[in-house]
């Protein structure tokens, strides 16, 4: 296993949160990768541990909290302390409580000042848990991942529509958190005697009557779309749309790539970097290294991260309408509802379209030392990227 960083706690934040409140309130242990010591006992690496909250030491000037946020025996002006089992089964109380508690958006530092709390009160760095298939971000099997399609199944049954799997656990998570978003607020709705159809509008885009979302079909092959959303035409028709690439993170650091190059072995511009390439590493890139270069192919650009069928206005799992970085937070509202999401929401209008390929986020040539050759250069990984996913390049 590998220690679980707080950068690759944040890449799933909000997933993650979900687990350690989980974890937390149900007694679970957490599996370590390091040694520690509770109420005076050595634990071993492998073996688990319970945690009762999260920490952060923040700024004295900043310090305020009530006797239950307090961490015995540290000053109150030293740390600001999270307890899942203050809040009962509301997990959502508790992420607001941390999203609205603790600096780690705007505070640069925040990775090194969070800390865990074990039983006794004691604080441990974050590395100490081990990243398992459950919590921290490793990859599971999707063929022995249970779904929550909570209202979608009775939804499906009725409509006699089988729904479908994502290809990744990230996608798993995304599905569902938005479908149990979805289903409280049908459920609210009913209650009131409402209608519980309403129209949803997930960045520009506005999907009328939605009622869920699920994997893209062909999910399992790794197409560029990941999930779609099921709406109902005319109240009664149960139709899929908006066919989107989901990112993780909120920043475009956060996320591997837009794609590969597998599939343009005969475009020039690729030939060429691949040709400069080679000629000034002969022998693959050297480690640590991001070697880059600024596409001027609109249609490659495009291609990388729509997909490689990409048409507006015909959309598929090879075309896709949407793009969303970050897992859903709420439904914002009344009538129509507003999807909010960790990161941000792109779809294909042109001014969206433009700012993806010309922004910070803009689709860039990059090579690194890795365990493929992809080109035949030797322990190299080519393929494309966002710019501003790498801080430091070198520029070919």
């Amino acid at each position: 296993m590998a220690a679980l960083s707080w950068s690759q706690f944040k890449k799933r934040q909000l997933q993650n949160l979900r687990r350690f409140h989980e974890y937390v309130v149900d007694g679970a242990g957490f599996v370590l990768e390091k040694e520690v010591k509770v109420y005076g006992k050595n634990i071993p690496a492998g073996d688990s541990v319970k945690l009762i909250g999260l920490a952060y030491k923040s700024p004295r000037t900043l310090a305020k909290g009530t006797k239950a946020e307090r961490l015995l025996g540290c000053d109150i002006k030293d740390y600001k302390c999270i307890y899942p089992a203050n809040y009962g089964k509301d997990v959502r109380k508790f992420i607001n409580r941390f999203n609205n508690y603790f600096r780690s958006k705007t505070d640069p530092g925040f990775g090194t000042k969070i800390f865990v709390i074990s039983e006794d009160y004691q604080l441990h760095s974050m590395g100490i848990l081990s990243k398992t298939t459950d919590f921290g971000g490793r990859e599971v099997s999707m063929n022995s991942r249970n779904m929550k399609w909570g209202h979608l199944e009775s939804i499906a049954a009725a409509e006699n529509l089988t729904l479908l799997k994502p290809g990744k656990t990230v996608e798993a998570d995304w599905l569902d958190n938005f479908n149990e978003l979805v289903g409280d607020e049908r459920e609210k709705r009913r209650k009131n005697g409402e209608s519980m159809l309403f129209d949803l509008k997930v960045g520009s885009l506005i999907i009328p009557n939605c009622v869920g979302a699920m994997g893209a079909p062909g999910a399992s092959s790794d197409p560029k779309a990941d999930i779609v959303f099921l709406y109902y035409k005319n109240n009664t028709d149960l139709r899929i749309t908006g066919f989107t690439s989901l990112k993780e993170g909120s920043k475009p650091k956060d996320f591997q790539q837009w794609g590969g190059l597998s599939g343009y072995r005969n475009n020039q511009e690729v030939l060429d970097f691949v040709n400069d390439l080679k000629t000034r590493y002969p022998n693959g890139a050297p480690p640590g290294t991001n070697i880059g270069r600024e596409i001027d192919d609109n249609t490659l650009k495009v291609e990388a991260v729509y997909g490689p069928l990409y048409r507006r206005g015909s959309y598929n799992s090879d075309s896709v309408q949407l793009i969303i970085q970050g897992q859903p937070t709420s439904l914002s509202g009344n009538d129509q509802k507003v999807l909010k999401v960790e990161g941000s929401i792109h779809t294909d209008s042109q001014n969206e379209m433009n700012e993806l390929l010309s922004g910070e986020a803009r689709p860039v040539f990059m090579a690194r030392k890795g365990d493929r050759s992809d080109f035949g250069v030797p322990g190299t990984r080519i393929f494309i990227y966002p710019k501003a996913g790498r801080s430091e390049w070198e520029m070919i």
